[in-house]
This record gives C-alpha cells, sequence and structure tokens, in this order.
C-alpha cells in the first residue's frame, strides 16, 4: 500500500479522506511530486525505521479535522512543531510572563518556521500569517473564555471548516513563487471557477485544500 502511494496512484495521507489520482488533469505534475514526498516518503521512513527497530513519532494526525490554529500545529507537522516549540518558543519564554510576550514569542516562532523552509519573503509571509491567527485565537479564547474542544454537534464542524479555510488560504503563499504568483492564485480562486481550464495556477492554489 505504501509503495502503491509512492507511485501517485492515490494520496491520501494528510486529509485521511481526500484523494488526488494520478494523471488527473487539474493537479500539476509538481503538486503530485510534493504529495508522493509527503505522505508515501513519510511512511517509507517510519517503515524503514521499524524494521531496524526504531520507533518514528506520526508526523500528521489527521491535520485537517483540527478544531483551530493551535490544534492544527498539534496535528500537522508533529516533528517541526514540536521542534519549534520546544527550542524557539519555550527558551524565548513560551507563555511565561505577559500577554504582550507571550504574543510576541508566538510570532517569533512561526516567522523563523515559515523561514526554516526556504529563503524567500512568502515563506515569511505565510509564518507570519500562522503566528496571527495563533495570536488572534489565543486572545479571543481568553476574552470570551472559550474552548474549541469542548464545541460539540453543529458548532464543532463550523470551527474545523473555518481551520480548514484559513490554513488553506494560508498555503497559498507557502506554494507560491513569488508574490505575483500568490496575486494569481488568489485572483484565480475568487474569480476563475473553470476548474479544468485554469492550468497549474488554480490546480496549485488548490494542492493543500
Amino acid at each position: 500500500q505504501t509503495i502503491h502511494r509512492c507511485l501517485g496512484m492515490t494520496f491520501n495521507e494528510l486529509t485521511g479522506e481526500v484523494a488526488f489520482k494520478k494523471n488527473e488533469k487539474d493537479l500539476p505534475a509538481a503538486d503530485a511530486v510534493v504529495a508522493a514526498v509527503m505522505g508515501g516518503g513519510g511512511q517509507i521512513a517510519v517503515g524503514v525505521a521499524r524494521l531496524m527497530g526504531v520507533s518514528l513519532m506520526q508526523n500528521f494526525r489527521a491535520p485537517y479535522a483540527a478544531l483551530g490554529p493551535a490544534d492544527l500545529w498539534r496535528r500537522w507537522h508533529i516533528s517541526l512543531s514540536t521542534w519549534l516549540r520546544e527550542y524557539l518558543y519555550i527558551p524565548l519564554g513560551g507563555n511565561r510572563g505577559t500577554s504582550l510576550r507571550t504574543y510576541r514569542n508566538l510570532m517569533i516562532t512561526m516567522v523563523l518556521g515559515g523561514l526554516w523552509h526556504g529563503a524567500s519573503w512568502t515563506f515569511v509571509v505565510w509564518g507570519a500569517l500562522h503566528g496571527c491567527v495563533l495570536l488572534a485565537e489565543r486572545y479571543f479564547s481568553l476574552l470570551f473564555k472559550f474552548k474549541a474542544d469542548e464545541a460539540k454537534g453543529i458548532l464543532r464542524a463550523l470551527l474545523v471548516l473555518k481551520t480548514f479555510m484559513l490554513s488553506s488560504f494560508i498555503w497559498i503563499f507557502f506554494r507560491a513563487t513569488d508574490f505575483a504568483n500568490a496575486k494569481d492564485m488568489i485572483k484565480a480562486l475568487l474569480f476563475n471557477w473553470h476548474l479544468p481550464s485554469t492550468g497549474p495556477v488554480f490546480g496549485s492554489a488548490i494542492f493543500f485544500m
């Protein structure tokens, strides 16, 4: 099954539900490669490690079932988010001290986390946007004394949808080669709904959705 996924026949790792099939016209080849690497490659690493008697941590845990930005980062790329927390956020002071210091530490951590992916301003913006939504979530949760993990029914579903939509939009800046490319993706998402004829720009924008 792992080899089957790596060959690009189907990718069902990140959401556990959505499959991207080989040779689908609206999926750019570059995105198919990313899918194979993140899904199949991760499973191969876990499998090979187990053959050698080593147990690797689970790196993705249904991230798009997250109830908010903080929950997303507890589920998405767990090895990276753990490293960011233990070696950046906590040494900076974590949530000790005033709220302003906590917000500062969150923002610095996420911006540096974005920069970790590559020396590009699009990665910096990607990290900064994640930092902003984390700050907003923390602020309003404290203000209204709201705990997302206690939500039930329709409210829970709406929280999942909200998180999914926010993270999908932010992915644009991760996928874009530059800000002009990001602008094209956003325009395509807003104004061009003819998926088969939009070409690689629109396909790239929807890959992580």
